[in-house]
């Protein structure tokens, strides 16, 4: 078949998930926003306390 994968830069997943959050301005508008402009991590894992706090936070 001819596939192949790769992992995808950061920038790449910006611009992917940003299509699909919004995807009428995505193939019209320049998305300008850099990685390094980024002020926290792409992906992590919470903790199980931050978990509970964010659901505590939710519930209010």
């Amino acid at each position: 078949m001819g596939i192949t994968a790769r992992q995808l830069t950061n920038e790449e997943l910006i611009r992917l998930y940003y299509s699909m959050y919004d995807p009428d301005k995505a193939g019209t508008s320049k998305l300008e926003l850099q990685p390094s402009e980024l002020t926290s991590g792409m992906v992590g894992a919470l903790t199980e306390d931050e978990v509970n706090q964010e659901l505590a936070a939710v519930k209010q």
